[in-house]
């Protein structure tokens, strides 16, 4: 391994890390915010009633243990990484690639089912009307996230394509970007060997 080898492979030991430090910040961030309607409910239920209550505090509560997943997930892909000799990083990377986007699978799904507690939530507190807006809005939040991420790695494609005789495939992953890197780095040194079997990672729409 050269010496543009070891850089790059540390370089993608920090992306990796640091991405993985900010999705458990995220998760730990929005499990404070799930708990403060789980713990604090409306007192006096203005629309649905106790059922929506039930609903409310349900989603969550789920969604909390989403958010309990991602960090502790996080922590565990970090240790699994660090246990991995540089020599073999790639290949190993592109193995599990497939694991490393559940921890995103599950905060999206996590915030979902907070965003649609805390729809119920303003409803309970103001009045029916607000429980109309508050269940519309609530999935709204979420879209718009998504639609974020698709515009950025739309982005990425295009980046690709101004680029296309440099042999990338950026923009493919969706949620993990760094899993591009790999491409990028595969089609600068043909010397890495990557694994033969079926891409795991495509699969789950990394």
């Amino acid at each position: 391994m050269d010496e543009t080898d070891g850089s790059f492979l540390k370089d993608l030991r920090e992306t990796l890390n640091s991405s993985l430090q900010n999705l458990g910040l995220v998760a730990a961030f929005m499990t404070a915010l799930a708990g403060a309607i789980y713990t604090s409910p409306a007192e006096d239920p203005k629309c649905f009633g106790t059922t929506a209550l039930h609903w409310q505090i349900g989603l969550c509560w789920c969604s909390m243990g989403m958010f309990f997943f991602t960090i502790c997930a996080t922590v565990l892909l970090a240790n699994d990484v660090q246990g991995i000799p540089d020599d073999l990083l790639l290949g190993h990377l592109h193995r599990v690639s497939h694991w490393h986007a559940l921890p995103q699978w599950a905060t999206y799904i996590g915030c979902f089912m907070m965003a649609m507690g805390y729809g119920i939530d303003i409803g309970e507190r103001r009045g029916c009307a607000f429980s109309v807006f508050g269940l519309i809005a609530a999935p709204c939040f979420m879209l718009a996230v998504v639609a974020f991420g698709i515009i950025l790695r739309c982005s990425r494609q295009h980046t690709n394509s101004l680029n296309a005789n440099g042999g990338y495939r950026i923009g493919q992953a969706i949620f993990i970007s760094w899993y591009d890197l790999l491409s990028a780095q595969e089609a600068k040194d043909q010397r890495v060997l990557l694994p033969s079997s079926s891409n795991h990672g495509e699969f789950f729409g990394i």
